[in-house]
């Protein structure tokens, strides 16, 4: 298994000694370059997938901006995505609409 955790910055990093634990490879990116790689987790994930590497599966848990990243990257090699959307519910039902999202240019979802 290969992991990728990234943060803005080196103290914003959380979890490292963890994934290192459960991961056969850790690599690390940093936005402003303090710690690890110099860049963002998908830019990292575009590299692995540059190399060849033989990927079943990507797992994305972070901000959504950054999950509609890797979905981008991983959807031009038909790479199967899993990604983690997990919204402010205001009213713990649904019913508020705050915690709708919106997947294939309209279609709102409770999550």
């Amino acid at each position: 298994m290969i992991s990728i955790i990234g943060a803005r910055t080196k103290d914003l990093l959380i979890l490292e000694d963890e994934m290192t634990r459960v991961s056969n490879s850790l690599k690390v990116s940093t936005d402003d370059g303090s710690y690890g790689v110099h860049g963002f987790v998908s830019d990292i994930l575009q590299d692995v997938i540059d190399q060849g590497t033989n990927i079943n599966l990507v797992v994305a848990i972070g901000p959504v901006p950054m999950m509609r990243v890797v979905c981008n990257v991983t959807r031009n090699k038909n790479l199967k995505t899993v990604v983690s959307l997990n919204p402010i519910m205001v009213d713990a039902t649904g019913m508020c609409g705050a915690c709708r999202v919106t997947v294939g240019g309209g279609h709102a979802l409770f999550v």
